[in-house]
């Protein structure tokens, strides 16, 4: 792996566009990609079209298009002929399109996988001096992610720590690998390997992670490309000042922490973000506070 040039590659659902515009100036101030990878449904094309661009050169990719033969849709029937409620059809094509995103040419061949609600408050390596990959780890685990892992590759996860961690640094000829090994195993395409080996109680809820599966298979394959370096990361953004972070906000979270997620499903009551929000305003209206203030969040 080479840390010289990457592109980011980030699905955008209709409920997660609340931060998308701080995310993609976050991510051209502190990261510098050569492209961003915006994947999304044709329905939302227009409204990202108009988006602010923040230096970037961002190009968008119909989900729908990333994988022959996989759709929404189709995911939807696959789910109703187990027995499932459709809903969280969309859930999975995200995941399997980052993944596919390995197979499109024009992408570079290291891209960063970054979710669309959460924010680079500072610059941060995601490949050490060597050249090694970073993964991003927390010591919660969920299980139903594990048990995929070992019914689709055969053996049990290589790390006991989980890296679903709102983003991840992929090489494309890794990750091909890794669906290469799903379906020589398996004995089908990959899309559908996954979905059958999750227990039909799971589908509706969280029966796969491709950060679980693709960390868990860089550190069993290539343990001297990849290692775990836990991140100063906030998930519980939204929980603090709810689904629209002003400068202020994200000023006082960069005092501590590299990365803030800002998920819709987390958000806090009214009385709290207001306060928080009140709070981080006068911390930042300090001279010492707003002198430690990145850059990027004064202009």
């Amino acid at each position: 792996m080479t840390a010289s040039c990457f592109d980011v590659v980030m699905p955008v659902a209709p409920n997660n566009r609340h931060v998308l515009a701080w995310a993609l100036r976050s991510l051209a101030v502190n990261a510098a990609p050569r492209r961003v990878y915006l994947i999304t449904t044709r329905g939302l094309m227009p409204d990202l079209i108009r988006l602010p661009q923040p230096d970037l050169d961002i190009r968008l990719l119909d989900e729908d298009a990333m994988i022959d033969g996989v759709t929404l849709a189709g995911l939807q029937d696959y789910l109703r002929g187990r027995g499932v409620q459709p809903g969280r059809a969309g859930w999975y094509l995200q995941q399997f399109a980052k993944m596919a995103a390995a197979s499109q040419p024009e992408i570079a061949d290291d891209y960063l996988i970054w979710d669309s609600d959460t924010v680079l408050l500072r610059p941060t390596a995601f490949f050490d001096s060597a050249g090694v990959v970073q993964f991003a780890a927390r010591a919660k685990r969920y299980e139903p992610y594990r048990q995929a892992y070992r019914r689709l590759l055969g053996h049990d996860p290589a790390a006991e720590v989980s890296f679903v961690a709102e983003h991840m640094m992929v090489c494309k000829i890794w990750m091909r690998e890794l669906i290469t090994a799903i379906e020589e195993r398996q004995g089908q395409r990959w899309v559908w390997a996954i979905m059958d080996v999750i227990d039909t109680p799971e589908l509706s809820h969280s029966g796969f992670s491709e950060f679980e599966t693709y960390a868990n298979f860089m550190l069993a394959a290539h343990p001297d490309a990849a290692a775990i370096n836990a991140k100063e990361r906030l998930r519980s953004g939204a929980w603090l000042y709810g689904l629209s972070p002003n400068r202020f906000d994200l000023c006082r979270l960069s005092q501590k922490y590299e990365i803030a997620s800002f998920e819709h499903w987390n958000q806090g009551r009214l009385w709290r973000i207001a306060a928080e929000k009140s709070l981080a305003r006068m911390m930042f209206i300090s001279y010492k506070t707003r002198r430690r203030c990145p850059e990027w969040l004064l202009a």
